[in-house]
């Protein structure tokens, strides 16, 4: 956690340990149903109703929930239900090859399910190993059964916007969501955000897609459309799938991939930006500084930029271990003061973007651990901040038409959502989408 938290804070503020003021907007309300069901089992036949919890008629079942204790097992269970030995036994060992018997632990609840009448025995026990499926162990039969049944699945779809005072992390996980929208974000935005450097202000909108089963959330599928406020400047991207390729383009349909990652690597802060006029830390003298340190932990991942060759892997006095990688005849990128190289990195090997290539240090003349990235157009080191960011290849213009139809259905969604820098409330609905 304390990684993420630090690649998603704002400048050099402590934020692993900062509860952060923020505000955030999230839609929760649900609309009609239009969901996939799963068809519920018929081993317990004149029992099972497909529209009663967990298919069980509850007009003749009444439903009692027990917490599991501390070193309680399955056999104990059943003796409790007054369920014989040969067959518990027979319950037991048919579940063994439908869940792992680890996942029976104190504090987790299983449901059991008698007849209404006078006896009022129990006839069946329902558990749930995850919260993506169920068992149900049914011993009312001449032949006990066990069986798994997986949850009825919905694909709904939600939309979120706040405001950041200290953490993009933060922001989302204090409200009850799935940080994997960080990442999702980080995929889509990094070559135009630099999510190591978030400013206090900066605000974000999104459209996502996630699964859901009894209301609880089983993971987010996809983010559709989201915009990102970074340093005053905001930029919207869209998803949408061609040709079993799928990609996140502007309103113009540009891919928001660019040719230059933001950054080579997470890092706290940037201890030096690009100077012709710096006094350098260890030769105590003026100095120009042609690169960008990163100040970041000892071992930290430093990746390269953009796809290239390396040309040079090796230790040299004033600038450590380092490598060099040329992109084409324009662009070369140089990496400073590594402790160590990534496997297999050496001169004359094809490199991919976001590759690691080696790990943060202060080999050679440095004062503490950190990244030296330096950066070279046609043969002169240049400030990579102030060098304007080379789209790749835009969308095929006979996909154009329908990319367009895609985002006017989605911008009203997205843009329609408004900041509350202090107010929490219920912006929008949720939409449950059809699957087919």
């Amino acid at each position: 956690m304390g990684k993420a938290l630090k690649r998603y804070g704002v400048g050099r503020w402590p934020i692993r340990v900062c509860v952060p003021l923020l505000a955030f907007l999230v839609s929760c309300g649900k609309s009609e149903k239009q969901a996939k069901e799963v068809s519920p089992s018929d081993s317990l036949a004149g029992i099972v109703q497909a529209d009663s919890a967990y298919g069980m008629d509850l007009n003749n079942l009444e439903e009692q929930t027990y917490t599991i204790s501390s070193g309680q097992s399955l056999s104990g269970i059943f003796g409790k239900l007054g369920v014989s030995a040969p067959v518990s036994e027979q319950l037991i060992s048919q579940a063994s090859s439908l869940m792992d018997m680890r996942s029976l632990r104190a504090g987790h609840s299983y449901r059991v399910f008698c007849r209404k009448g006078a006896d009022g025995k129990p006839v069946c026990m329902v558990y749930e190993p995850n919260p993506r499926y169920y068992l149900v162990f049914q011993w009312s039969d001449s032949v006990p059964r066990v069986y798994k049944e997986e949850k009825t699945m919905r694909l709904v779809q939600k939309s979120a916007a706040g405001i950041i005072t200290q953490s993009l992390y933060q922001t989302v996980v204090d409200q009850g969501l799935d940080p994997v929208l960080c990442y999702r974000l980080d995929d889509i935005f990094k070559w135009s955000v630099d999510f190591f450097a978030l400013a206090k202000g900066d605000r974000f909108r999104v459209v996502y897609e996630e699964w859901e089963a009894d209301s609880a959330s089983m993971g987010i599928e996809r983010i559709v459309a989201a915009s990102f406020l970074h340093r005053g400047k905001e930029q919207f991207a869209y998803r949408f799938e061609h040709d079993g390729q799928v990609g996140y383009y502007d309103v113009e349909g540009q891919s928001m991939k660019t040719r230059f990652l933001k950054a080579p690597l997470e890092y706290s802060r940037i201890s030096s930006k690009f100077s012709k006029n710096r006094m350098h830390p260890v030769l105590k003298r003026v100095k120009p500084h042609l690169g960008t340190d990163y100040a970041a932990p000892h071992g930290t991942p430093i990746v390269t930029v953009a796809d290239g060759i390396v040309t040079d892997a090796r230790f040299a006095k004033g600038n450590g271990n380092y490598v060099k990688v040329k992109h084409d005849g324009v662009y070369t990128t140089q990496y400073l003061h590594m402790s160590r190289f990534a496997p297999g990195i050496r001169g004359g090997v094809r490199v991919r973007q976001g590759q690691v290539i080696g790990f943060v240090g202060s080999t050679g003349l440095a004062t503490g651990p950190h990244l030296c990235y330096r950066f070279w157009k046609n043969g002169k080191q240049v400030d990579p901040f102030r060098e304007q960011p080379q789209a790749t290849v835009p969308l095929d213009s006979k996909y154009l038409a329908a990319f367009k139809a895609s985002v006017d259905t989605l911008a009203p969604r997205l843009t329609g959502l408004s900041f509350h820098e202090n107010l929490f409330e219920e912006a929008s609905q949720t939409v449950e989408l059809f699957i087919p």
